[in-house]
């Protein structure tokens, strides 16, 4: 393996090493209070995430270092990101954050599990998986960061719970499509 096919996985373990980080800046925030002016540090962690996930992606189509640990790697740390600064900032809430819905929660929590157990469903019965980024998959994924975004800067309640209503419906819709390929890569291993 070149080492320059190294570098999309290390961005995506950046992102992965970002978590804790963000974690701990938000719990240090909500200990202190929401600043005054501008933005606390969980939001710059948020965006540093959300262009790591970008980066790493351009850095292996555009000199193809594409692998199938790298494609899983990136999913595994855009879902635990995102699942794990909406639980922080869910459970921190207001006033150093806009309160987020616990519905928003549950709706993409129960979308990584489906995919979980979709991706489990398929290994078991000994089909080929690969882990391939769509673009619903990536507007979903956009939408939710946006929002996570959007709560660290403390906008109103009312302008976060319909923009709350479309990365749920986002990321339902897009986990929709995800089982409905997986079935039909099911039922075309099962013909042939």
């Amino acid at each position: 393996m070149k080492p320059l096919a190294l570098v999309p996985n290390l961005v995506t373990a950046f992102r992965l090493a970002l978590i804790p980080v963000f974690v701990a800046s938000a719990r240090m925030q909500a200990a202190e209070g929401a600043p005054a002016v501008g933005a606390g540090p969980a939001v710059w962690i948020v965006l540093a995430a959300g262009l790591s996930d970008i980066l790493d992606g351009f850095i292996a189509r555009r000199w193809n270092l594409t692998s199938r640990i790298g494609a899983l790697m990136d999913a595994v740390a855009d879902k635990s990101f995102q699942f794990t600064a909406l639980v922080t900032i869910t459970l921190l809430g207001r006033p150093v954050f806009s309160q987020l819905p616990v519905w928003l929660l549950g709706a993409v929590f129960l979308r990584d599990l489906l995919l979980l157990a979709g991706w489990g469903l398929l290994r078991r019965m000994e089909l080929p998986v690969s882990v391939e980024h769509e673009a619903h998959g990536r507007l979903a994924t956009i939408l939710v960061l946006g929002l996570v975004v959007a709560a660290c800067l403390r906008l109103p309640e009312n302008v976060l719970l319909p923009f709350a209503a479309v990365a749920a419906g986002a990321a339902v819709l897009s986990s929709i499509a995800y089982v409905q390929r997986g079935y039909r890569l099911a039922r075309a291993a099962r013909a042939n």
